[in-house]
């Protein structure tokens, strides 16, 4: 099937379904290993993040509620545009975070994971390269999908269509995107 049918049909490109299906993967994994991370009794989880000032058990408690939450909508949400900004929406703000310890505390690395690392005996610094990589493929491939990958949706697809004529059409025909 080429790409304008699977549009067409409201379907999403079999390259955007693997991506968003690798974005649920990340996401899953990482918030899920924040909040093991914020169950631990290590002293570090009762400082404060650098950036938003909470303890860090609650900041790692809240963004991997938050990844997970974002996982769930990307396994079981029907929008695929939504789920494609809900990405893109989510890697930005983590790449504003990843800034902003940068600036703030340059050489120090993203405490992206918690505390999990020390639980793998993994040094951050073997991590930090691995997340960057994720982050930028979630941050490029949202992006991607959204406003690139895509053709130009021809309106006389689902305007003329008879499930048009008959209020049938939903969120993900043509016509929506």
């Amino acid at each position: 099937m080429s790409a304008t049918q699977y549009l067409q049909r409201g379907l999403p490109l079999p390259k955007e379904r693997a991506f968003l299906f690798s974005a649920l993967v990340i996401l899953g994994c990482s918030g899920s290993a924040k909040i093991l991370s914020s169950l631990g009794t290590v002293p570090i989880l009762e400082l404060p993040d650098p950036v938003f000032r909470l303890p860090n058990r609650w900041f790692l408690c809240l963004a991997g509620a938050f990844e997970l939450c974002a996982a769930a909508y990307l396994l079981l949400g029907r929008n695929q545009r939504l789920k494609l900004l809900l990405v893109a929406w989510l890697s930005t703000i983590f790449c504003l975070y990843r800034l902003e310890i940068w600036l703030t505390q340059p050489g120090k690395p993203c405490p992206c994971l918690g505390t999990l690392t020390e639980y793998l005996h993994l040094k951050a610094d073997q991590v930090e390269p691995i997340m960057a990589a994720l982050l930028i493929y979630l941050v490029a491939g949202s992006f991607w999908f959204l406003f690139f990958a895509r053709k130009p949706a021809d309106p006389s697809v689902c305007h003329l269509s008879p499930e048009r004529q008959h209020g049938h059409c939903h969120e993900n025909d043509v016509s929506f995107r």
